[in-house]
């Protein structure tokens, strides 16, 4: 299928406009805030993240402690089969 030129000249211009656009508000809003209203404006997206996810549940905690159980289990068995190779 051919690339039709037109549409793709326009796409382009739509993209170089939007992103004009997205660098002058940038560089209007630059200076308002201090770090420290940034980091509290940081803080508080986060929070606000957190909430939607859900704590996992009794299961879910039981399966996560199993697979670090078997996670460590292969380290310390590596980690003795490196000593006696090493010895």
């Amino acid at each position: 299928m051919p690339i039709d030129r037109k549409a793709l000249r326009k796409m382009l211009a739509h993209y170089r406009a939007w992103n004009k656009a997205k660098f002058a508000d940038q560089v209007l809003r630059r200076g308002r805030h201090t770090p420290t209203i940034k980091w509290r404006m940081y803080q508080d997206l986060y929070a606000f993240g957190r909430q939607g996810k859900p704590s996992p549940n009794e299961w879910e905690k039981i399966e996560t402690a199993k697979e670090w159980e078997a996670y460590y289990a292969r380290i310390r068995k590596f980690e003795a089969w490196r000593r006696h190779r090493a010895s």
